[in-house]
């Protein structure tokens, strides 16, 4: 009998960009102050080579997800038009809202685990260019990114009253932790003064239809309670599963000794854990970190179309004690080459209720 796998329960979906919020800027007249910061993905951490941006890959997800490749793909090149636009402009979104770049995975995993999709991200800036793509030569991928937005402010996360009051409400009193008591509280200020890009819209310039890949879990669950995750796609896939806490600590649940290569197929769901695991004894059970404390932990999910792409880049199978955003932007940087229409990600972070 193997001792239980431990983690924690789906809450809220978390991605990086407004579903439904951005339309192909091509077809629309120049930005005015409020149309730009409306219609624009905002980047987790600025970029000093704004223009180095255009012409990469985005990635795209079922549950609103953006990122944003490392590079651009071998032969694609893009030409630039810059355009002056001086304004200024405030506005505050949710933490899935904005997009990671490349390795930059890495900080949006450590973020998601730590604040929750449902803390918000406070930023103000001075915008003082456009970047545009006026041309694309050779195959930059199917959705890239076409306008970068450039200038200079600062980000902040902000953690809501509302998130703690629903958490004592959910979970009998008991705050996750003592920085969700505060209303408005501001942590990890970033500010910069040097003119960067800070946002960017995308473009359809591919013909090949998405990988998609959807998770199924219960919303909450409480401590020593088992659970089981669904997992489907539109097309055969293989997957990669684990999970980061709070502290950047994870375990990978797929690859397994007893699932080596987890595999979903079109139009069925795969169950973790799956029955092989169950007959070892293998259950997936939710585990507070302290006792009578809730905790926050993130779960990521990558799924490939060919298996020669999983082969190269899972994780040794059944890893514990892993740097969770480490093996997230591990994962990240070795998918570049990949075409986006072969693989996916869905990322998710979750709460688990101490009893009472």
């Amino acid at each position: 009998m193997r001792s239980p796998r431990s983690l924690l329960v789906l809450l809220a979906l978390v991605g990086c960009g407004p579903a439904g919020a951005l339309t192909d800027p091509t077809k629309e007249p120049p930005p005015s102050a409020a149309r730009s910061i409306n219609d624009t993905n905002l980047l987790l951490v600025p970029v000093a080579d704004g223009e180095s941006l255009l012409g990469r890959e985005v990635q795209k997800t079922d549950d609103g997800a953006y990122s944003i490749a490392a590079t651009r793909k071998p032969g694609c090149s893009v030409r630039v038009k810059e355009t002056k636009a001086v304004y200024k402009v405030a506005k505050k979104v949710d933490l899935s809202d904005v997009t990671a770049v490349g390795g930059g995975f890495k900080a949006l995993v450590t973020a998601s685990a730590r604040y929750g999709s449902a803390d918000k991200v406070d930023i103000a800036v001075e915008n003082h260019k456009l970047l545009e793509v006026e041309r694309v030569e050779g195959d930059c991928g199917d959705i890239i990114v076409n306008k970068v937005f450039i200038g200079s402010g600062k980000r902040s996360f902000e953690r809501r009253r509302d998130l703690a009051g629903r958490v004592d409400g959910n979970f009998g009193g008991v705050t996750p932790s003592a920085s969700h008591a505060s209303s408005g509280a501001l942590e990890d200020t970033l500010e910069w003064d040097g003119d960067q890009a800070y946002g960017y819209t995308f473009a359809d310039a591919g013909k090949n239809p998405a990988l998609r890949l959807k998770m199924e879990m219960p919303s909450i669950i409480q401590d020593g309670e088992e659970l089981a995750i669904n997992f489907e796609t539109n097309r055969k896939a293989w997957l990669v599963v684990f999970y980061v806490d709070a502290k950047g600590e994870g375990a990978v649940l797929w690859p397994s000794a007893e699932e080596p290569e987890p595999v979903v197929e079109e139009g069925k769901k795969k169950r973790l854990p799956s029955p092989s695991e169950k007959e070892a004894g293998i259950a997936l059970v939710g585990k507070v970190a302290e006792p009578g404390k809730a905790a926050r932990e993130t779960l990521v999910a990558y799924a490939f179309e060919n298996k020669a792409d999983f082969d190269r880049v899972k994780p040794v199978a059944g890893a514990t004690d892993v740097d969770g955003p480490g093996l997230a932007t591990d994962l990240t940087l070795k998918v570049g080459d990949v075409p986006s229409s072969r693989w996916t990600r869905a990322m998710s972070h979750y709460v688990i209720a101490p009893n009472q």
